[in-house]
């Protein structure tokens, strides 16, 4: 017997003391959350089960229900890769790769979400900040993982790298590096300890001739926002 769906009081199992019975095993005739917990009469205790075990068959000759392995695998995130949001582009992006569980798959992420969907999978277009993702699959199994996807105005052009303030770039950079910073206010101070060359999104343009948005470093309420402590320091920021 394999399929409990036909049991007393029209529920697979009925519950009445105040304690909790493990039904780990999916032995209820289907395999939706909402067919199973229909199944489950509590009256007093609760009944806990994983969804995702789809298969808890008795293949015993002997009578009465026989206890046998449970099989299933629940949904899992194998990667998620956030794309970053830098100089120039207004949107970021989170490739999420997935496996094991049951097709089909749902995606949800904060702010929204998507049905059968297929691995990997792109949440697009997303603004800076931290985002919950969470797969489910036919057996309603979950899996979630947080990823940030962040704002890095400040490119070190001589190692390729991305930072997110022009001071987390200085202090990941080498004397003798380039920083490209972006067009905007940089609302910041900046110490500067190392010999690098600052270039701001003019960088190169007269100041007779036609500009674009600048690369401004304010240090706010008045304070000082850029502070040389080096021998060389080539910055054009206007």
């Amino acid at each position: 017997m394999n399929d409990l769906s036909a049991s007393f009081s029209n529920a697979a199992i009925v519950n009445r003391v105040n304690t909790n019975i493990n039904a780990e095993c999916n032995w209820f005739g289907a395999t939706s959350y909402a067919a199973i917990n229909g199944e489950i009469n509590v009256a007093a205790g609760t009944v806990d089960f994983t969804s995702w075990l789809v298969n808890g068959t008795d293949e015993q000759l002997a009578a009465g229900f026989q206890n046998t392995s449970c099989s299933g695998t629940p949904v899992e995130i194998t990667s998620s890769v956030p794309t970053h949001i830098l100089c120039g582009a207004t949107i970021g992006s989170i490739e999420v790769t997935f496996g094991s569980g049951t097709s089909p798959y749902d995606i949800s992420w904060t702010g929204g979400s998507a049905s059968g969907v297929t691995s990997p999978y792109t949440i697009t277009p997303l603004l800076a900040g931290n985002y919950t993702v969470t797969i489910t699959d036919a057996n309603l199994s979950t899996a979630s993982t947080v990823v940030a996807v962040n704002y890095q105005p400040v490119t070190n052009v001589t190692q390729s790298t991305y930072h997110t303030s022009i001071q987390a770039a200085i202090d990941a950079s080498s004397n003798g590096d380039v920083l490209q910073v972006c067009a905007g206010t940089h609302t910041e101070n900046v110490n500067v300890n190392k010999s690098v060359t600052l270039k701001g999104n003019n960088f190169g343009t007269d100041g007779c001739d036609t500009r674009v948005a600048e690369s401004i470093i304010d240090g706010g309420a008045g304070s000082q926002s850029l502070s040389p402590q080096v021998a060389s320091l080539l910055m054009d920021l206007d």
